[in-house]
């Protein structure tokens, strides 16, 4: 919370003795694509949950890993920021050539930003999995049939899922 929004984003480098002109300079380009380059000089607690989400992307990209990984990152975010985030999560594994691991609850979520799916239940075993094809996304895809048949495909098997695993769990209490 006393780092600003560049110190931020840099901290793992210079963590790892790695913070030179070339650091900063990636790190700068990042915040100008996450559309933070007017914040640089803000602390945390200046921003708003969407901003302290794209500056928390920013620093985990800097060291331009290969795989990222993704808990529940939009669960705190109200919905526009959320779909900005979404979109900015896409262009960014297109541009970066960027992969990712993403846990969301949100079925139109994981719809719209997967390219699969793994369906797993409450005890983490895998219950589905599929491809998931859509060409280009945008928000207007959530329109769509083919989005929806998807997500409605989705929402059955998790309604399957959680009625089954209701049924498992009745148990018996004592007299």
């Amino acid at each position: 919370p006393w780092r600003t929004c560049l110190e931020n984003v840099l901290l793992p480098l210079e963590l790892t003795s790695q913070n030179n002109l070339s650091a900063r300079a990636r790190a700068l380009e990042l915040l100008q694509q996450l559309g933070l380059a007017d914040r640089l000089k803000h602390f945390p607690h200046e921003l708003s949950g969407g901003m302290q989400m794209r500056v928390a992307l920013a620093r985990a990209l800097i060291t331009q890993p290969k795989i990222v990984l993704l808990d529940e990152p939009f669960a705190a975010l109200d919905e526009r920021s959320r779909f900005r985030m979404q979109d900015i999560l896409l262009e960014l594994k297109t541009g970066m050539n960027l992969q990712y691991v993403f846990v969301t609850h949100s079925i139109s979520e994981a719809v719209y930003l997967g390219d699969r799916i793994l369906l797993m239940d409450d005890t983490g075993r895998a219950k589905d999995f599929r491809a998931i094809a859509f060409g280009e996304r945008n928000q207007s895809l959530k329109l769509t049939p083919a989005f929806n048949a998807v997500v409605q495909t989705y929402a059955q098997l998790f309604g399957e899922m959680e009625h089954s695993m209701f049924e498992s769990d009745v148990c018996e209490l004592p007299r």
